[in-house]
Parts: structure tokens; C-alpha cells; sequence
């Protein structure tokens, strides 16, 4: 159920009567934190940047009301755009706090006592064991503005979301890295025209060597070609002779046939 503004009025701390809305309240600028990590009043915030948001307020909320904190309307209307919004959980004490960015073409001005960020209440039932929240509470004070400036220097910066700055970064990074990318070109080109110009003999002298090879193994090739014909030849003259001594002895034999076997008879 969400609750009217009679009903969650006790749980804002610091509160201005002229923000109370029916069903709503108007968190105010405290402190402006920029992207180097220094606290303002009043602060411009360049197209395209951003500052942190700490209010005025801080909320004390009981075991069964939780709240919500959502944009203003009107600064989105300005193109400046709260980021870190959501829920309040029950029992947190404490300041509040937004990333606050400026879309617009133009740079912003903001200051102290202007609205940022808009509340809402609501009750809910509350669990048998409650959780523990992850910080100590009341989280206010210089504590809670510490930890802001921290993580603003932490994680964030002025390029965060200067897409100008980016740009303009990133051309930079382009051109140098082509730069280095043309003096190892031109220093590889200059290399292999000085091997090319002094080594050139040796590699004529490489191949040289190589066609030289080839004309030996080709020399042996032949070589080894012609004692073949020559062995294939004796081999082919020797079978012939052979032949012939075998048809010779052929006709002995049938020369003798007769007187043997007449000798045979005989016995």
C-alpha cells in the first residue's frame, strides 16, 4: 500500500514542508561531487558528464515501510537523468544519493536546495527474521559522503560518458597505433631491400649449386641407363648362343637314337 504524505512524514529527516506531495516527497541537493572527487554547491555539468547527487534529507524508515526514489519528471525533460534509483529497504537510516547525467546538448546548472529525486512509501509485511542490512545505519554524515568521493574515484571519470572526450581520445590512440604500425613497415621494407641487394649473389650461387645437383643426378640417371642396354644386350647374345648349342645337342641326339637302339636289339 503506498502511504500518503501524513503517514510517511516521520520517516524523512530534514524535510521541507513545500515538498511534501500527497503521495510523495522532493529529495534536495546537499552536496555535488564531480568527476575529480571535489564537493560543490553549485556546479555546471558539461554536455555529456555527470555528477554525483548527495541530499539534503536523510530517511529513517521502521521494519515494515520500504520506500522508492525515481526521477523528476522535469529535469528529464532538461535531459538530466538520475541513473542509480530503486528501492529503500526497510529499517535503512540514512542519506540518499544519485549518479545525475547530463544528456543534453547544453551544459546544466544545479545547486544546492533543488530538487533531484523524488520518494515514495509503502508498507509491506515484514518477515519473521529480518535481514540485516549490509552497512551500519544511521549511514550518513561525512562517512557516507567518504564513500561517494571514493567510488566516484574509483569507477568513474570524466569520460564516463563524454563521448566527445572519447572520440577525440580514441582518434588519438588510432593515429599513434598506425603510426607505430608505419615505421615497423617501413623499417621491414627497408630490411628486406638491403638483404635483397647485398645477399643477392648467394642466392644466384644457391641455385647455381641447385641446377648442378640436378644435371649430376640426371648425368647418373644416364649413365646407369646405358650399363643396362649394355648388360641387357651381352644378356640377349648369350641367350642366343645358348640356343643354339642346345639345338646342336638336340641333333646329336637324334643322330644317335638309331645305333643305340639297334645295339639294344642286339643284347
Amino acid at each position: 500500500m503506498t502511504l500518503n504524505y501524513e503517514e510517511f512524514k516521520d520517516f524523512i529527516v530534514n524535510s521541507s514542508e513545500s515538498n511534501f506531495k500527497n503521495a510523495s516527497y522532493d529529495l534536495r541537493i546537499g552536496k555535488i561531487i564531480d568527476m575529480d572527487g571535489n564537493t560543490h554547491s553549485s556546479f555546471k555539468i558539461p554536455s555529456q558528464s555527470m555528477v554525483v547527487i548527495v541530499s539534503q534529507e536523510e530517511v529513517k524508515l521502521n521494519n515494515s515501510t520500504l520506500g522508492y526514489a525515481t526521477v523528476k519528471t522535469a529535469l528529464s525533460q532538461k535531459g538530466l537523468m538520475a541513473n542509480n534509483i530503486g528501492i529503500i529497504d526497510a529499517l535503512y537510516e540514512g542519506s540518499l544519493s544519485s549518479v545525475l547525467t547530463n544528456f543534453g546538448k547544453d551544459s546544466y546548472r544545479i545547486k544546492t536546495g533543488e530538487n533531484f529525486l523524488r520518494l515514495t512509501f509503502h508498507k509491506f509485511t515484514p518477515p519473521k527474521v529480518q535481514k540485516a542490512l549490509n552497512f551500519e545505519v544511521p549511514y550518513n554524515g561525512d562517512n557516507y559522503l567518504d564513500d561517494r568521493i571514493g567510488e566516484v574515484k574509483d569507477y568513474l571519470g570524466e569520460d564516463f560518458f563524454n563521448l566527445k572526450n572519447i572520440v577525440s581520445r580514441t582518434k588519438k590512440e588510432v593515429i599513434k597505433f598506425y603510426s607505430r604500425i608505419s615505421i615497423i613497415v617501413i623499417t621491414a621494407i627497408g630490411l628486406v631491400s638491403l638483404y635483397q641487394f647485398f645477399d643477392k649473389k648467394a642466392i644466384v650461387e644457391e641455385y647455381a649449386n641447385e641446377i648442378k645437383d640436378i644435371k649430376n643426378q640426371i648425368h647418373s640417371y644416364a649413365q646407369s641407363q646405358n650399363e643396362f642396354n649394355t648388360l641387357n644386350s651381352q644378356n640377349s647374345s648369350r641367350v642366343e648362343t645358348l640356343s643354339k648349342q642346345i639345338d646342336s645337342l638336340e641333333q646329336v641326339i637324334k643322330t644317335l637314337k638309331g645305333p643305340l637302339k639297334k645295339v639294344e636289339d642286339g643284347n
